[in-house]
């Protein structure tokens, strides 16, 4: 997992909470987000703290996806590379998840042809 030193802006992550399931991992692929700055300014936040005071009270850190950004949780976060990012769904299965998880996809993938 992460640690907050690792976790720079523009870092590309992968949350464990956001994962495939293991025994289901064909219903949805890898989520990628990007670390942002968490912002400073209370007024853009809640009015009373800033984003920044927020994160660092619950431990989170705002992560940018596709469907949006959110606050997830620092030990929760996977730092992965540019690479590891363009991999294939099947081969991000067995890094992070292993080989039984791929293997769960590829007998599904074989029963729906």
């Amino acid at each position: 997992m992460a640690t907050i030193q690792e976790l720079i802006p523009g870092t590309l992550v992968i949350c464990s909470t956001r994962m495939p399931y293991h025994v289901q991992p064909w219903i949805h692929g890898f989520h990628i987000g990007t670390i942002q700055e968490p912002g400073t300014v209370p007024t853009e936040w809640n009015g009373y703290n800033s984003e920044k005071y927020y994160c660092e009270l619950t431990g989170t850190i705002p992560v940018k996806y596709e469907f949006g950004v959110q606050h997830d949780r620092i030990e929760q976060l996977i730092v992965i590379t540019p690479e590891q990012a363009a991999l294939s769904h099947a081969d991000k299965l067995s890094l992070f998840m292993g080989e039984e998880t791929r293997q769960n996809y590829e007998r599904a993938n074989k029963l729906s042809r």
